[in-house]
This record gives structure tokens, sequence and C-alpha cells, in this order.
């Protein structure tokens, strides 16, 4: 079995599902203290659009600190499809990710019980002129938007070998009851890690940071030296995913130039 064939394999079993049900939680821990964690479970059934999760969020970061539990049932005929975000999920996701990671301003939105949608338009940063746009064709998500349209033909071939690098580099292999996909950024060229690097800490990024403070925990996290990263795919033999763990960790640097150890760790979940 090679790498190509595995994932085509999984892609299209991923596409005949029409129930898709799992959990997801990331955790992020700063000097060994816990700063933030998300946990939910998810089902959505793609024939008839109904949906549903459970989430919860903690946050603790700079004297800002969150606790929220929702649950979210949809039922939107017009909404099938076979990925979750178009019921909902996601973007209910995606509202308690910009909770956790904006601070005050976006807790106090969702709290006061604003439109989840004007959140959404946020993204990461603000729609309009934050660095991750979410709108418009290039808005698929980091990497795009503003950086997508000024990046230039260059940058668009430096991505290109970066993804292309990391897929070389992914190691495949098969046990007994699965078949396991690893990769390490460790593993990528000094020069395209190096070059990867710079991209995300660029002029124009910083200059978001600086217009946005309360976007604080962000600009830790794109800024880490000496990142370490480790991603593994567990693909059943039925070419079914099954879980997928990721780990992140790097040195953050807060406003007065202090360093901090980071700890991001990631799972999701699918049970068939």
């Amino acid at each position: 079995m090679n790498k190509v064939q595995l994932m085509y394999d999984v892609v299209k079993a991923l596409r005949e599902k029409q129930v898709l049900q799992g959990a997801f939680q990331v955790e992020g821990r700063k000097d060994g203290a816990a700063v933030f964690h998300l946990a939910t479970e998810f089902e959505k059934n793609t024939a008839t659009g109904e949906c549903r999760s459970k989430i919860r969020t903690e946050y603790d970061y700079e004297g800002r600190r969150l606790k929220h539990e929702s649950e979210t049932e949809l039922n939107l005929p017009e909404f099938q499809g076979p990925w979750p975000g178009r019921c909902g999920l996601m973007r209910h996701w995606h509202d308690h990710c910009s909770m956790m990671l904006h601070g005050h301003d976006h807790c106090s939105m969702m709290l006061r019980g604003h439109d989840h949608g004007g959140m959404m338009q946020h993204g990461y940063g603000h729609r309009h002129h934050g660095p991750f746009r979410m709108d418009g064709p290039e808005g698929m998500g980091p990497g795009c938007g503003h950086f997508g349209r000024h990046g230039g033909f260059k940058e668009g071939l430096d991505r290109l070998a970066f993804l292309l690098q990391v897929f070389q580099n992914t190691l495949l292999t098969e046990e007994e009851q699965c078949y396991v996909l690893s990769f390490r950024l460790a593993d990528i060229p000094e020069e395209l890690r190096r070059a990867f690097g710079e991209r995300m800490n660029r002029e124009e990024l910083r200059g978001h940071w600086e217009h946005h403070p309360h976007c604080g925990i962000l600009k830790e996290l794109h800024g880490l030296e000496e990142p370490e990263a480790e991603v593994h795919v567990i693909v059943n033999k039925q070419k079914e995913l099954q879980k997928v763990d990721w780990a992140l960790r790097g040195v953050g640097r807060d406003e007065s130039g202090a360093g901090h150890e980071w700890d991001i760790k990631a799972e999701l979940s699918l049970d068939w």
C-alpha cells in the first residue's frame, strides 16, 4: 500500500459515509500550566442534515478566565452534505476557538448573546483586514486571504514545496489492525522550515498583533521558536479514518520578551 492510494481510499470512504460521529479535543499548556482546553462530541447525518454537538471550553490567559459549555442540535435538510461545517458544527467550534484565542472581547460577545455569525466573520483576525481571511474564494484558512493575494508566485511555489516535503517525509507503516501515517517537522529540510517560520513572522502579521493586542495568545503561538511538531494518522483496514493525533512544542515570547515553553496537543477520533 502506498501513501497516495491510502489517502485516496480514506477520502473516498469518508465521502460515502452517511453518519459522521466522533470527538475532538485540544489542550494548550504554557510553562506546564493549562491555558486553554476545548472538547467536543459531534454527530452528523449527511442524508438528513441532522447535527448534534456538545462543547466544553476552558480558558485562562493573562488574567482572562472562561468556562463555557453548550449543546447544539440542528435539523436542516437544506444543509445536507458530507462535512460537518455545512450544518454549522464547524462554525460553532470556530466560535469557541475564537473565544479562547481572542480573549475577553470575543468572550463577551458570546456571553451577551451576540450573533455567532458575526464571530465567524472575524475568522482568526477580523474579516476585512486580518491576516487569515475566511471570506471570498481565497479565504480558506491560514495562509490564504491577505497572504494568498499578496504572496506572489514565488511564495506560492514555496508553499507547494513545503507541502510536497511534508508528503515526501510522511512515513507509512502497516500494523496488524491498522495503517499509521506519521510526520515530524524535524524531518523537513532546514531551509524550508526556516522559510516557513519567516513567513509566519513577517512584518504584516506582526503589525496585525500590534493593532489587536487582545490576540496576544496567537502572537505567542505564531512566533514559536524552535518548534517541534508531530502528526500521527491512524486508518483501519477498511480504509476508514480512526484517529489523528497532533502535538506542537516550542518557545513563545510574551510582550516583555520573556520566553515560555508551550505544549499543545490535539486529537480527533471518529467512531464507525
